[in-house]
This record gives C-alpha cells, sequence and structure tokens, in this order.
C-alpha cells in the first residue's frame, strides 16, 4: 500500500482537496459501482473543510458515505494479555483516586473548608500523573502512568457539562450536587518495525 499525502489548500475552499480525494479513492474502482466511504456518522465534526467535505461528497455520482464505527468498535475491543492488564491496572488507579477525591470533597464540606474545583483538580490530576510519589508504588516507572483528563470537578446551580472536556471553574465547591469525573492511564508502549 502507498501513502499519498494532499496538503490542504484552502485557496479555492479545499475543492481541489475534495476532488483529489475522491479520485484517490475511486482508483482502481469499476466506474460504474458506487464508492463507498466509512465515516463515523455519530460524530458530528464542524469546521468549513468538514462542512465543504460532505457538500463535495453529496455532489459526487456514485459515492455513498456509509458508517464505519462498529467495525472500528469490533477491530479496538480485541486485546491481548498485556493490554488486558494496562486496563486493569489504569481503572484501579483511577478508582483509588476516585476514593480519596469522594473522601476530600467530604471532608471538605463537613468541615466548611470549600475549596474551589480547579483546586481539586489539580491535586488530583497530579496525583494521576505521578501515582508512584501518591501511593508509594514500586516496580513501576513514573512515565507510565498520566491522567485521561484533567479531572472535572462540578457543584452548585445546575451549571454541568457531563462532556470529558469539560473543565473545573474556580467557583467553590457547594454541597448540593458534586459531579466529579477522572481517568488515569497506564501507558504500555509497543513499537512495531
Amino acid at each position: 500500500m502507498e501513502l499519498s499525502i494532499i496538503v490542504k489548500d484552502k485557496s479555492d475552499g479545499y475543492a481541489a482537496n475534495y476532488a483529489a480525494l475522491i479520485a484517490a479513492a475511486k482508483q482502481g474502482e469499476d466506474s460504474k459501482s458506487t464508492l463507498k466511504i466509512g465515516t463515523f456518522m455519530k460524530a458530528k465534526s464542524e469546521g468549513a473543510f468538514v462542512t465543504g467535505w460532505e457538500e463535495a461528497i453529496k455532489g459526487a455520482n456514485n459515492v455513498e458515505m456509509v458508517d464505519v464505527a462498529a467495525g472500528f468498535a469490533v477491530a479496538s475491543s480485541i486485546k491481548d494479555e498485556k493490554e488486558l492488564l494496562s486496563a486493569k491496572n489504569a481503572a484501579r488507579l483511577s478508582a483509588k483516586v476516585m476514593k480519596m477525591l469522594k473522601e476530600d470533597i467530604t471532608s471538605s464540606i463537613d468541615e466548611g473548608k470549600l475549596l474551589k474545583h480547579s483546586i481539586f483538580s489539580e491535586k488530583y490530576e497530579q496525583m494521576l500523573d505521578n501515582p508512584i510519589k501518591a501511593f508509594k508504588l514500586t516496580g513501576v516507572n513514573e512515565e507510565d502512568f498520566e491522567a485521561c483528563y484533567p479531572p472535572t470537578i462540578q457543584s452548585g446551580e445546575g451549571n454541568y457539562s457531563l462532556s470529558l472536556g469539560a473543565e473545573s471553574d474556580e467557583n467553590l465547591l457547594k454541597g448540593d450536587i458534586i459531579i466529579a469525573s477522572l481517568g488515569g492511564r497506564y501507558v504500555f508502549l509497543i513499537l512495531w518495525f
């Protein structure tokens, strides 16, 4: 298989890029059959390039967009023993840090020492990035762990965002409804040559 690189060209609203992409996809295909281009149908992308691409596909002859999410889910669901161990380690780490966060939030409320959401987030992100120090772990390297995303702590007034990209704000913790999200990753690198 040969890799072709197409440099983005904004000068014509990406029209040449779209034409080159469709032509490359059609290469070697029967001109009478419908070309199927895979996409993730539920993922909604934004921006000029994506909007133009969708229009180019609609305007192209014998081209159809098909959802490939299920196929990618199946392909990425297969794990070897090392991947499974990494996932278990990450889950154990995340659960342990979440338990500590819960206890910290509870004691903060009970003692009336309410901190900013961002303070909790920073503290527990550091813990996820370096659990060796936080939990006195042995036999593992510091660079093997990292936070998947900055922990998100939200409370009060119903201003909640449940997306993984949400950020903890500078508001003080309130003891009504509290939503906390965090995740740690155990990094296991394999290089194929």
